[in-house]
């Protein structure tokens, strides 16, 4: 069964100044190591259950020296357009069975293949994933852990704690031509039937929300000038924005603004929800070529009574992140956050943060 979005992917050509860009944005990123047998290497922004993936080739490796055809020589010419937003990883508790059922109704997917990456503190981490073949091109794949949650996240220092207040991935936003064409691809993919089409009010699109546990995969086609169709225009279709959880978004601001971040815009959701928008110039082009976005929400635990849940959205070099309650994501180049107060909740107007559209 599919049971959440796992992890958002995103290209940087250098990991360094990946992690160092991310870090502005209020994350705590932590270097991943190197994945078994190929020629990539990662950095990890552990949240609660999910986490954010920056990815790149190691050593600078030139195309020549890869395979042709190869997942390696793919992100070598991924990363010569810019890079950015790449994949969304969705978790599978049984991937072998999920496969069959996919391969049962025409969907074009890979086996499920076991892959294991070393941490630069000598921890294996390994699981299985399988990805979609030709005849269904779109941005996911899946993934099924073998290494249990609790040592996952001891790959990093501080798993879930934030400067950005980001608690856990709430939403990814995928832009499309066509909302209803890729409504139903997508339903076929994921095994699901096609959600009810949705005005999203601060990436000013139509959408459509495939609920995958506490996360929602999200197609969205541009109604009118905004966050969606700015993508669009700029990379083409593909995933642009994530939306966090946070705990707060005082915080998620005061950080970004003490790192360089203009102040960011306040916009409502289609639910009601107060929602922040922040952009800002990325110091590293080369990590951030196309936009991006970021929100949060605020969902603390501690402090529930006294503000509401809250999203926040920043647009970047090709993603975006958007952060409801508890959820962050960075963004490469620039960004937007919203938030909103979550309903029947007590509101003290405060805000979240952390990134993604």
């Amino acid at each position: 069964m599919l049971t959440r979005i796992d992890h958002v992917m995103l290209c940087v050509p250098n990991l360094e100044e990946g992690i160092e860009a991310y870090t502005r944005i209020g994350f705590h990123v932590y270097p991943g190591g190197a994945h078994t047998g190929g020629a990539t290497h990662n950095a990890i922004a552990f949240h609660q259950e999910d986490y954010l993936e920056l990815l790149t080739l190691r050593d600078g490796r030139p195309a020549a020296a890869l395979i042709p055809g190869s997942s390696d020589a793919r992100l070598s010419e991924f990363l010569a357009r810019g890079g950015g937003f790449r994949y969304v990883a969705v978790q599978s508790d049984d991937l072998a069975a999920d496969v069959a059922a996919m391969r049962r109704h025409g969907v074009d997917v890979g086996d499920a293949i076991e892959g294991s990456r070393r941490t630069p503190a000598g921890q294996e981490l390994r699981w299985k994933a399988a990805g979609l073949g030709p005849r269904n091109p779109l941005p996911i794949f899946f993934v099924q852990h073998l290494t249990p949650l609790d040592e996952r996240r001891r790959q990093v220092a501080r798993a879930g704690d934030h400067p950005n207040g980001a608690l856990r991935l709430d939403r990814v936003y995928i832009a499309v031509p066509d909302v209803a064409v890729a409504a139903a691809s997508y339903g076929r993919v994921l095994g699901m039937s096609v959600p009810k089409i949705q005005r999203g009010a601060v990436i000013k699109a139509d959408m459509a929300v495939f609920d995958l546990g506490p996360t929602g995969l999200t197609v969205a086609q541009p109604a009118e000038p905004g966050p969606a169709a700015e993508a669009l225009a700029r990379r083409g279709p593909g995933p642009f924005q994530v939306l966090y959880r946070t705990s707060s978004m005082d915080a998620a601001v005061r950080w970004m603004e003490s790192h360089g971040m203009p102040p960011p815009a306040r916009g409502i959701r289609n639910t009601g929800e107060q929602a922040i928008l922040a952009r800002r110039e990325n110091p590293h082009p080369r990590v951030a070529a196309q936009p991006r976005r970021l929100a949060w929400t605020t969902d603390c635990s501690r402090c529930r009574r006294i503000h509401p849940s809250a999203v926040c959205t920043t647009v970047t070099s090709g993603t975006s992140s958007s952060f409801a309650g508890r959820t962050s994501s960075a963004s490469a180049r620039r960004g937007s956050a919203s938030i909103t107060p979550r309903p029947g909740s007590r509101t003290r107007r405060r805000t979240c943060w952390w990134p993604r559209r």
